[in-house]
């Protein structure tokens, strides 16, 4: 079964795998499935979702990260499961206010595991100065390079790398989202 793990940057900016979380459906796919389901899909297509939709240059679901018709926190804990996405230290608060939200908003089917109360938690409790997620086991961690000299994985660097971008940023400069989508 495929897991998620946060991802923490230490004081240095480097990565660190914060905490795993197995089943990754409970993750960025649970957040991507509510928002499709509720501001997306198509009840004329019978097998409209956001897997399928996703493969064929459907942005519904992306571009609801720089959507006004939802909520601040919505958009935040959508932008947060991006591609080279962060959270500094400094919206720490925010980032786990924002996840316990949309776990009200946009509550789990009952039965189904729902990782993002535990997010939360760790974050809050997180001492590095930033944090990612890495959102499936099925893809390679993107905040750990290949290094085919020593045939090992280095950890990126906040300091020295340059992919990744600032969720609450991002979100504060408003008109200006080219949020970039999973991939």
């Amino acid at each position: 079964m495929s897991s998620t793990s946060l991802v923490f940057f230490d004081s240095s900016g480097l990565a660190t795998i914060g905490i795993t979380y197995q089943n990754s459906w409970a993750g960025a796919a649970r957040i991507w499935g509510d928002l499709f389901d509720r501001h997306c899909k198509d009840p004329n297509l019978p097998f409209d979702n956001w897997m399928s939709s996703s493969g064929n240059g459907d942005r519904r679901l992306w571009d609801l990260a720089k959507d006004s018709r939802l909520g601040m926190y919505a958009r935040a804990v959508h932008a947060f499961t991006f591609n080279n996405a962060i959270v500094r230290r400094e919206h720490f608060a925010n980032l786990a206010s924002d996840l316990r939200r949309f776990t009200v908003e946009y509550h789990s089917k009952p039965g189904h595991v729902d990782h993002l109360p535990a997010w939360a938690e760790a974050i809050e409790a997180c001492d590095g100065i930033a944090v990612a997620l890495h959102a499936t086991t099925v893809s390679e961690n993107p905040w750990f390079n290949w290094d085919e000299g020593s045939e090992e994985y280095s950890p990126y660097c906040l300091e020295t790398g340059t992919k990744h971008w600032e969720v609450y940023d991002a979100l504060a400069d408003g008109g200006h989202l080219n949020l970039p989508v999973p991939s």
